[in-house]
């Protein structure tokens, strides 16, 4: 029942940290993959579906708001 208990704090844990600026991505790759137990290549691809929504967010907000320059 409790087996959900540890990935959340390590999601949270993660989230927390990559907003102070500390790169979540690795820390998301290492905590799956030494405490969690996940092998490499899932936690890869997991980290990749982590990023692409947070990148396409970062760009999109800014576009909305006509704060990119034109070149």
């Amino acid at each position: 029942m409790t087996a959900w208990l540890l990935p959340l704090a390590v999601g949270f844990a993660t989230g927390i940290l990559s907003a102070w600026g500390v790169g979540g991505g690795t820390l998301l790759l290492l905590c799956m993959t030494l405490l969690l137990g996940v092998d490499q290549r899932t936690a890869q691809t997991i980290n990749l579906l982590y990023f692409l929504p947070t990148a396409g967010m970062g760009l999109l907000s800014p576009a909305l708001l006509h704060m990119l320059a034109e070149s």
